[in-house]
């Protein structure tokens, strides 16, 4: 299904869980067309060499990026990107029942008015993987543009480096491990160094070489302003780990090693349930009973 913009609706009810009684008899969450799974979409559309879904996709975004009359949005949330044209950024969900417009991060056409970062990271690399494969580099363009955009309004210059979490209106006073992958990714794809480098060098600091969850990356939490580091007892996000390794945030092999060593292996200073604290497994399904044999006289037939 699809929403009133057109993109694609998130949730969009169950495909069923199997076997498994009454849990599988679960609520159906609120429906809503995240930025972050229409971007995913885009870039499986851009895979598969459908260009036209992913085009129709794209161009909803260019009108979510570019207010036609920027005179009526905040100011707070209006950069001036180097195309020359006025952008405001994506909220991180859009309703299903209403439509709405760029800079507008309430009402009923939002379905949660937050401006993500690494949503809009993951737009631009849609937006670029489209340009790419597609031949379309005015596309390339609004990438960059949403690049210019999150590192202009976004990044920190203390010790640490890195880029916020969340941008206007909802900006918050943190950095994540995850959104600094993102946006590592972003400035490798586009090949500005400054950027990656920045990015690269907050995700480097997180990183945890021991301890009861090392060694690991932090999940972040890191004020821009000046600030106690985090402590050791921070949860460690698993997508900090292999995101990281896909996009190559990390540059040390050891560190990338000893991480993924971590992640993968069932250590014994982590934690684990007690028995009989997670249900049991469902049975299994009833097998059919076996044909009946072939008669001689048939089977010689």
């Amino acid at each position: 299904p699809r929403g009133p913009l057109g993109l694609l609706q998130t949730r969009a009810g169950s495909l069923g869980g199997g076997s498994c009684g009454a849990n599988c008899s679960l609520p159906h969450s609120h429906a809503r067309c995240d930025t972050y799974d229409n971007a995913l979409a885009i870039i499986y559309y851009v895979k598969r060499r459908n260009f036209a879904e992913a085009k129709k996709l794209l161009d909803i975004f260019v009108r979510l990026l570019y207010p036609f009359d920027p005179t009526t949005v905040a100011p707070e949330v209006v950069y001036d990107p180097p195309s020359g044209r006025k952008m405001t950024l994506l909220a991180t969900a859009y309703s299903t029942s209403k439509k709405t417009w760029a800079g507008k991060y309430d009402g009923k056409g939002v379905a949660e008015g937050t401006v993500d970062t690494g949503n809009n990271a993951w737009a631009a690399l849609a937006f670029a993987h489209f340009a790419a494969a597609a031949n379309a580099s005015c596309y390339a363009v609004v990438a960059r543009d949403i690049l210019h955009a999150l590192s202009r309004g976004g990044g920190c210059s203390d010790k640490l480096q890195g880029f916020l979490g969340r941008m206007p209106p909802t900006k918050n006073n943190y950095r994540s491990s995850e959104h600094n992958i993102d946006m590592l990714a972003l400035a490798r794809m586009l090949g500005d160094t400054d950027i990656m480098m920045q990015a690269s060098h907050f995700v480097r600091q997180m990183y945890v070489p021991t301890g009861p969850l090392g060694p690991s990356y932090r999940m972040g939490d890191v004020s821009c302003r000046p600030a106690p580091p985090p402590g050791p007892q921070m949860p460690v996000p698993a997508d900090a780990i292999y995101w990281g390794l896909l996009a190559g945030a990390d540059p040390d092999r050891q560190h990338v090693d000893k991480t993924l060593a971590f992640a993968l292996g069932d250590s014994p200073r982590v934690r684990q349930p007690p028995p009989g604290a997670l249900p049991p497994p469902p049975p299994p399904p009833p097998q059919p009973p076996p044909p009946p044999p072939v008669p001689p006289h048939h089977a010689a037939k």
